[in-house]
């Protein structure tokens, strides 16, 4: 029969405090950006961009959450989680830019966080001089 130790049980609690203290600090970090949401210009896609990039990383830690509004929020703003399976229109800066910003809301919308791999389609836009403000 499996008995565990005084040692299991006591290195369990440490790993659940420290587990319990860094979502804390994660939720709170999106809970300050999500304070700044009703700020941001929606127009400037690099703005949505960097915000987006400020929950990232917090939002796909177990256990953190976002805000329930949060699709809505952008849905207002003409901004919708992706539906189809097209790539992004790499021809044009401000479509490219629309394109990762839906992704990140389609992740969120699936996963209720947005995916690390999420950052390679921002590496990518940012290749171009000025993603999302050109016309």
């Amino acid at each position: 029969m499996y008995t565990r130790s005084r040692k299991f049980y006591a290195e369990e609690e440490i790993m659940t405090r420290d587990y319990e203290t860094e979502r804390r600090e994660k939720q709170t970090a999106v809970d300050a950006a999500a304070l700044r949401l009703a700020n941001i210009n929606f127009k400037n896609y690099v703005e949505v961009i960097e915000w987006l990039e400020e929950i990232q990383e917090p939002s796909d830690f177990v256990g953190v959450r976002l805000p329930e509004d949060l699709l809505e929020t952008f849905r207002a703003h003409g901004l919708n989680p992706r539906t189809s399976e097209e790539g992004p229109d790499l021809s044009h800066d401000r479509r490219h830019a629309k394109w990762v910003i839906e992704e990140a809301l389609s992740h969120i919308k699936l996963l209720g966080a947005i995916h690390p791999r999420w950052g390679r389609f921002v590496t990518e836009l940012r290749q171009y001089e000025h993603p999302g403000e050109r016309s």
